[in-house]
């Protein structure tokens, strides 16, 4: 049974991973994908004049991504507590393990020494 939850946790934190690299890979390629048409725009407009459409919808692309962002860094940072977490999760069950296995050693040890001493 503990190894099932050893394995249970090693799979979530490595699907954890597998997912902020995911994540990160394609806010990348969002990145990549919105850059032309950032650096094609226009910003040639006079003082008199106001803000032109491509300004005012390169403005809400900008907000966008920048909720975008925010959301994406409040989502990453909800995800590493999970892996923090996650990992400190594994490392107490590593080291119950671990003294559960010194546990029955020990036991095991005393059983022979009792078996040994015990007239045939």
């Amino acid at each position: 049974m503990k190894r099932k939850a050893t394995v249970v946790i090693i799979t979530v934190i490595i699907i954890l991973i597998g997912g902020y690299y995911y994540e990160q890979e394609n806010t990348r390629s969002q990145q990549k994908g919105l850059n032309p048409d950032i650096e094609t725009a226009n910003f040639t407009a006079t003082a008199n004049e106001g803000p032109t459409a491509n300004e005012i919808e390169l403005k809400f692309q900008l907000e966008n991504l920048n909720e975008q962002l925010i959301n994406a860094r409040a989502e990453l940072k909800l995800v590493q507590q999970k892996l923090i977490l996650s990992t400190s999760k594994n490392t107490i069950l590593e080291k119950d393990l671990q003294d559960s296995r010194d546990t029955l050693e020990t036991l095991q040890k005393v059983l022979e020494r009792l078996a040994e001493s015990m007239p045939k």
